[in-house]
């Protein structure tokens, strides 16, 4: 995760900025310093890259305040997460129209930063584990995009993990995959794993997939298949 800052008091900026650098060398791997007008720059010519935005409520050099920076971070970069340090809590209503982390008094900010820091990291890793399926591909740590995940076959001691664009092959069990996977994923065999999404139809014991491949629809997990086959349809409409 990569974390920008920016803040007029460049004392409280470089206090912040050695906290994080302390608490979190490992899941940070980058934190800067900016100038309100370099990120406004930065926005617009879209090469912002950052996870995390600190922001201050008021800025001397701009127009723009804290609210409307905030704003037009999450209508330009949604995924962005924005916590807020104002010199006081009357500030609070100011940003209730700005989807933000949290808001802090920058007197506290040592002592609840680790908190919110904690607790957005957790949130970033469980938002992660719901996009992606994380593996160990030929001795390499990479992560696959669930949405391009089509199905997954388990031949003898292996499971085949079969995407858009090719096929992983990797030792593990189907029930530790599936465990990984998110809602758009439901077991229909004993060797399967479907993507509900990329079914065309189901025919009595066989699922034909959009792209014509056709997969065993087992007995044993029939029942909940059809159930959560049924409430993924209805939830698309």
């Amino acid at each position: 995760m990569k974390l920008i800052m920016c803040f007029d008091d460049e004392e409280f900026a470089d206090s912040i900025e050695n906290v994080i650098k302390k608490w979190y060398p490992g899941q940070i791997s980058e934190t800067k310093q900016s100038k309100i007008e370099e990120l406004i720059k930065s926005i617009y010519r879209q090469e912002f890259d950052y996870n995390i935005i600190f922001l201050d409520m008021h800025y001397n050099t701009v127009r723009q305040d804290g609210v409307r920076i905030g704003e037009m971070i999450n209508k330009m970069l949604p995924d962005c997460a924005i916590m807020y340090f104002v010199d006081n809590y009357d500030e609070i209503p100011k940003v209730y129209d700005v989807a933000h982390y949290c808001l802090c008094k920058k007197e506290d900010a040592e002592i609840w930063l680790k908190h919110f820091m904690d607790r957005l990291i957790k949130d970033n890793r469980e938002n992660l584990q719901n996009q992606y399926l994380e593996l160990i591909f030929r001795r390499r740590h990479i992560f696959i995009c669930q949405t391009d995940i089509i199905y997954i076959e388990r031949k003898n001691r292996m499971i085949e993990i079969h995407t858009s664009e090719k096929v992983y092959a990797i030792y593990s069990s189907i029930k530790k995959i599936y465990n990984q996977l998110n809602s758009l994923f439901e077991r229909c065999h004993g060797s399967f794993i479907v993507n509900m999404g990329c079914i065309k139809c189901v025919d009595g014991d066989e699922i034909i997939l959009k792209s014509g491949i056709k997969i065993p629809l087992g007995e044993t997990y029939k029942k909940k298949f059809d159930y959560r086959y049924q409430m993924f349809i209805g939830n698309k409409f």
